[in-house]
């Protein structure tokens, strides 16, 4: 199987490998907490990830914009309307161009702190919020930003396009030009790092929206610390540094950022080497290796698990939960992460290993013999299971170790499909898939989002817009135990019984085994050792400019 996998490495890395010398050892998996390997940091929440470099003549962020500076990003896919509202792929984009009420300091979901709101007040019971709007924010056309231009882009965009956030929402009204004022439901606790946080539900100028409607690019007009100078499709965009910006704690000081668009990892990577690129942010493993061996300092963020769901309704195969219960079974996940990964993703304990996580039990441990037996009880023979798993291009070397583990216990009508992550995110909407690994907007803040946009056939406002959780084919009783645990999620007044219902949701979907298990991704960051100010998210990944910095002038 290493052998195998060692070829197919080798022949989707050839041409970059040939400059390289050779790997450092890797350590063995040792679950989500493993040994720090050489040559990576780990980055916690808040800190700076790049240190600056030995000949660095700027140890602290400027309060300007640095003349001349630039910054090159790789970015794999093209975002062709970048409206906040209508693509949730483009987090890497929205982040730059949008403000929201809230800011996360330093990408910090712990650390919240006034934005476009300069305060805000909140009732003794927690359902209605006022928010005072600072004065001095502009739109990039020259508008002002008022409560009245919120009102305006969630009216006419963000409500139909991102209608998950407005769930919890009774109503939300100006009160004059800069007092917003929005009842919830019930308390919700996690309402401040939803709706009012996110780029995607940011305001948009009110001129831009009103003359050129929400699917036009001409209304893509925001406040945020980057505007767009020039956006090429098939190439990216061109973001400058805006010189009107208003928030000290975001002022910008890249005066330039170019996100390049390059398709192709491999190409990328060259482009890396060739000091094309500053930065790269990528979870492929064979990249990482190309990097560690040119003596890259590569930055370690924790992602999130990518669960393997199967749904029944394209595959009735999956209807059977004896066939569920002896796919988990016959899967023995440390090994997959030593042979795909060389040890370095976490084997994690739950579907979701973080908040809203609930440890597996028994039927998750790995006894191929128990599986194969289950199946023999069920009268099911292995050659009968027949399935294909979908995969982008990120999955395509796990997937390779899956299907080997399968084919090797007699299941050998099991396959995988490797598709661009256009046409994989085409069929994740479509719920076409028969089986496919998705976190399926997984974070720390906000974990009941999976089951919001999961919840597949259920009554619940907005959901099913991605299914992954096919409990109502598995089991019907079960789906509306999950249902009510949702309702309570929402409602909760605590985080704590917030996630203590998401956690609930999360048993019973591994009691149905909804999905067989997975690995939780690290994603890497190799960045330009000129550069500063470099704060990953811990679920995402994704960075935010206006922190960034040259170190050398």
């Amino acid at each position: 199987m290493k052998k195998f996998l060692a070829l197919l490495i080798a022949l989707t890395m050839v041409f970059a490998l040939c400059a390289c010398g050779q790997q450092q050892a890797a350590p063995a998996a040792t679950g989500t907490e493993g040994t720090e390997p050489a040559g990576q940091t780990t980055v916690e929440f808040g800190q700076d990830a790049q240190a600056a470099n030995a000949n660095a003549t700027v140890t602290e962020k400027p309060d300007h914009i640095q003349p001349g500076t630039e910054f090159s990003y790789w970015t794999n896919y093209d975002v062709p309307l970048y409206c906040p509202w209508i693509d949730n792929r483009a987090s890497a984009f929205l982040w730059q161009v949008y403000d929201n009420l809230v800011l996360r300091y330093h990408s910090d979901i712990t650390d919240l702190r006034p934005c476009l709101a300069e305060s805000w007040d909140v009732s003794d019971d927690y359902t209605l919020y006022t928010f005072h709007i600072r004065q001095d924010a502009y739109f990039s056309d020259g508008e002002q930003v008022t409560a009245h231009a919120f009102v305006n882009t969630w009216d006419k965009a963000t409500s139909e396009y991102q209608a998950r956030y407005f769930n919890v929402v009774e109503y939300y009204k100006a009160l004059d030009d800069f007092t917003l004022e929005i009842q919830l439901k019930a308390p919700n606790a996690a309402f401040m790092n939803d709706l009012v946080c996110q780029p995607h539900c940011g305001p948009v100028s009110p001129k831009a929206l009103d003359q050129f409607g929400a699917e036009d690019n001409r209304s893509a007009v925001g406040c945020g610390p980057y505007v767009v100078e020039s956006y090429t499709p098939g190439e990216g965009f061109v973001l400058k540094a805006n010189t009107n910006y208003y928030n000290e704690l975001k002022q910008p000081s890249i005066e330039t950022v170019k996100m390049v668009l390059i398709p192709e990892e491999n190409t990328a990577l060259l482009a890396l080497q060739n000091n094309e690129l500053d930065c790269m942010n990528f979870v492929n493993i064979q990249t990482y290796e190309v990097l560690d061996a040119a003596g890259w300092n590569i930055l370690r963020i924790k992602d999130r698990c990518n669960p393997f769901w199967v749904n029944p309704s394209v595959n009735p195969i999956f209807e059977n939960d004896a066939v569920r219960a002896a796919l988990c079974h016959m899967i023995d996940w440390n090994e997959v992460n030593e042979l795909a990964y060389n040890g370095l993703y976490g084997v994690p304990n739950s579907l979701y290993d973080g908040q809203g996580g609930y440890p597996y039990g028994d039927d998750y441990s790995y006894d191929p013999e128990l599986g194969l037996q289950i199946l023999a009880d069920a009268g099911i023979k292995p050659e009968d299971v027949k399935f294909t798993m979908l995969a982008d291009p990120d999955f395509t070397t796990i997937e390779t170790v899956l299907v080997q583990m399968f084919n090797d216990l007699g299941l050998v009508n099991v396959g995988f499909e490797t598709l661009d992550g256009a046409t994989c995110y085409g069929m994740l909407k479509g719920g076409t898939y028969e089986v496919f690994p998705c976190h399926n907007g997984y974070s720390e803040e906000s974990c009941l989002t999976p089951y919001t946009m999961g919840l597949a056939g259920s009554d619940i406002p907005g959901t099913g817009a991605q299914p992954v959780v096919f409990l109502k084919w598995m089991d019907e009783e079960a789906f509306h135990e999950a249902e009510e645990y949702y309702n309570a999620a929402v409602v909760a007044p605590t985080y704590e019984e917030y996630v203590e219902n998401v956690s609930n949701i999360t048993r019973i979907c591994q009691e149905q085994h909804a999905a067989f298990g997975g690995l939780c991704v690290t994603r890497f960051y190799a960045v330009n050792n000129e550069i500063s100010g470099v704060y990953p998210s811990q679920i995402g990944g994704y960075v935010e400019f206006c922190y960034m910095y040259s170190n050398v002038g």
